[in-house]
């Protein structure tokens, strides 16, 4: 849940400070996220969201910069879920879905790599982890290096559900849609499993890193 807030985080403080002029940027998150910051999702309407060793702090939107809204999630708080099968670690990647009401978030599986086996589905009007999803290809778990959004506004639709992925030779497009259009269960034990829409796996030589997509939807890896 979200805590020290006054009121709903969606609202707009009562009072900024205002960013000085000659302030870093990195500084800047730095400050309103109280500490390292690991990932940075970027909204495009009102919040954006910084994703630090303990938690996800909320941050206002202004022309001139950002400023915290003192509303955050502790991760040892309500990240976690009790018989969960991923990895209980900060996550290293944030995305924005679903009109910005929605984040995904994906944790290494270890501490040497950035691959991750899944990720999590946090609600942010609540603060709370509503799903977990596994990644699995033919019945077969693999693992994702990033993710991102499908094009530029992907992350402003509220009826979004896809998403593109990206391991060290695999470029493909997740699908958080039941194939058989059944709301999955999630009071089951198990991990609802996202959907291969579409993609390619190389057989060696790519060693892809990260990647990005631009307004009409071409990847840039």
């Amino acid at each position: 849940m979200w805590e020290d807030a006054e009121g709903s985080f969606l609202k707009s403080p009562g009072s900024v400070t205002p960013v000085r002029p000659s302030q870093d940027l990195r500084e800047e998150f730095e400050e309103a996220a109280n500490g390292g910051i690991q990932s940075l999702a970027l909204g495009a309407l009102d919040n954006s969201f910084l994703v630090g060793d303990s938690g996800i702090q909320v941050v206002k939107n202004f022309s001139h910069g950002i400023h915290g809204k003192g509303a955050f999630v502790n991760f040892d708080k309500g990240y976690q879920r009790g018989g969960s099968s991923l990895v209980e670690s900060t996550p290293k990647k944030a995305l924005l879905m679903k009109a910005e009401t929605n984040m995904l978030l994906m944790s290494p599986m270890d501490g040497r790599k950035l691959h991750s086996s899944g990720l999590h589905q946090l609600d942010i009007e609540t603060g709370t982890i509503v799903t977990e999803w596994k990644f699995e290809k033919d019945g077969t778990d693999i693992t994702m290096r990033d993710i991102t959004n499908d094009s530029k506004g992907a992350q402003l639709d509220p009826s979004g559900s896809t998403f593109l992925g990206l391991d060290d030779n695999r470029l493909c497009r997740w699908d958080m849609r039941d194939r058989k259009g059944m709301v999955q269960n999630l009071a089951t034990a198990c991990t609802p499993v996202l959907n291969w829409n579409q993609g390619h796996q190389f057989s060696r030589g790519t060693n892809f890193q990260c990647f990005a997509t631009n307004g009409d939807g071409s990847i840039v890896v």
